[in-house]
């Protein structure tokens, strides 16, 4: 590949989700992503245009700074996904690489290859055959590393770990952990944040396991409090460990970023709270269903532990599973 230096601007496109997904699942790729992005950005500076969700764009990768972010507008015809051409063809005619971080082959497809004959750039990357470099769609890598690839092709040298930072947390959001946090973590002690709602309902977990594998936890650990972020979850036992564990149950995701990025510990099923708990390098327990492969889609950076069900609706994840991991963690990072 032709020397970094020598391309005048940068587009990064990438649009993640298709019309009525889950919002956690979009988030989630997003939060995944920003290594790449902040690689890319030590390359480049202030040189990259980022085409894809603005509006998450601008809060998520907040620390990189863009020469612009352009909307990518997709519509769908007769069932087939499309990238809008028109709307971003004027706002990147000025850039000679283009990298597609898109990972599905589907019907924009089609758009995008129209897109790289319309702006002919110096060089293109993505993981369609019609780039000038392929990236290599590869499930038995974990998606950041797959990502990564395309620092990789410029700069070898590159590691992924260095460029894993969590972005700032929204202020909201700090104000609210602020006050929940303040009021259970005494000193020397520490928060558990605990997030059951997973990214698709078909991966949830039945809430009934967490109550007693807390408990047990409540009980071996005297200084550790726990903030159940949820508004299904019930607490079963009464007045028991009232003040050390909150149920808060009017949460956004920039609510459960918040906790989670300042939580000693995280426990959840794959989600956008799981992969968050993972980049600012939380120690983890996370529970995956059989549609949730943890080589592609399971942590990366925190210390963890991860239990793999057998069947969908994970109904074989037991209490004493949760409670164990979460006690062997514990004691791990004492």
């Amino acid at each position: 590949m032709e020397n970094r230096s020598s391309y005048r601007s940068v587009c990064i496109l990438y649009d993640c989700g298709n019309e009525g997904d889950e919002l956690g699942n979009i988030l989630s790729t997003h939060f995944l992503i920003g290594p790449v992005l902040k690689a890319l950005q030590a390359m480049f500076g202030d040189e990259m245009i980022f085409v894809g969700r603005k509006a998450i764009a601008e809060v998520i990768f907040s620390p990189v700074r863009f020469k612009k972010i352009v909307e990518m507008g997709v519509r769908i015809d007769s069932g087939v996904r499309r990238v809008d051409l028109q709307g971003i063809l004027k706002e990147i005619q000025e850039c000679d690489l283009i990298i597609c971080l898109n990972t599905w082959i589907g019907g924009e497809g089609e758009n995008l290859k129209m897109l790289l004959e319309h702006l002919s750039p110096q060089w293109s990357i993505g993981f369609y055959d019609f780039f000038k470099e392929k990236l290599a769609f590869n499930p038995d890598m974990h998606f950041c590393d797959m990502m990564f690839q395309c620092v990789a092709l410029m700069d070898p040298s590159a590691a992924i770990a260095d460029f894993v930072r969590g972005p700032e947390v929204p202020q909201r959001g700090r104000e609210i952990v602020r006050q929940f946090v303040g009021t259970l973590k005494s000193e020397g002690g520490s928060i558990l944040v605990v997030a059951p709602h997973a990214t698709c309902q078909r991966k949830e977990i039945a809430y009934s396991v967490y109550p007693e594998a807390l408990k047990k936890v409540l009980d071996n650990f005297d200084n550790l409090s726990i903030i159940v972020l949820s508004s299904e979850f019930r607490w079963p036992y009464s007045d028991a460990y009232k003040d050390r564990i909150v149920i808060f149950d009017h949460f956004t995701t920039e609510v459960t970023w918040s906790f989670v990025a300042h939580a000693d510990y995280f426990l959840g099923p794959e989600s956008d709270a799981l992969h968050i708990a993972d980049i600012y390098r939380i120690p983890s327990v996370g529970i995956f269903g059989k549609l949730s492969p943890v080589h592609f889609s399971g942590f990366r950076f925190a210390e963890n532990y991860s239990l793999q069900s057998n069947d969908y609706a994970m109904q074989d994840i037991t209490t004493e599973q949760i409670s164990e991991a979460l006690r062997q963690l514990i004691m791990k990072t004492l």
